[in-house]
């Protein structure tokens, strides 16, 4: 999904708690913008990180920072409890790749490339 976002910490914060559901269902998304790529990838064979990662760099203006998680950790909190309900889920890609005017359009057509469709 292309984004409007200024920055990708809304997606960061999100995505985890949906970690379990993709996993189980073989799922992902992945929101792309002019300064970032995020997403959380349930079946980790689904996405090329390498290739997301170095195209990325190639369209960057500014040199790019990737964070990769083979782990989430999410906490649900309750209203009104101190302690929530803790998930776990590993075995996932979770990632975040930033940089600074990269074309968006060139971007989508590389995970086209890898099976991942787009939304509007």
């Amino acid at each position: 999904m292309k984004s409007e976002q200024p920055d990708p910490t809304l997606y960061i914060t999100w995505l985890p708690q949906y970690a379990e559901e993709m996993k189980k269902g073989g799922k992902g998304l992945v929101f792309v913008a002019t300064n970032f790529v995020v997403g959380l990838f349930g079946d980790t064979s689904a996405i090329d990180m390498g290739t997301l990662q170095k195209v990325a760099t190639d369209l960057s203006s500014k040199e790019v920072k990737v964070m990769n998680k083979p782990k989430v950790s999410f906490e649900f909190k309750e209203k009104g409890k101190k302690k929530g309900k803790k998930i776990e889920v590993t075995g996932i890609c979770q990632f975040m790749i930033s940089g600074a005017n990269m074309e968006v359009e060139k971007l989508t057509e590389t995970l086209e490339a890898m099976g991942i469709k787009s939304m509007e």
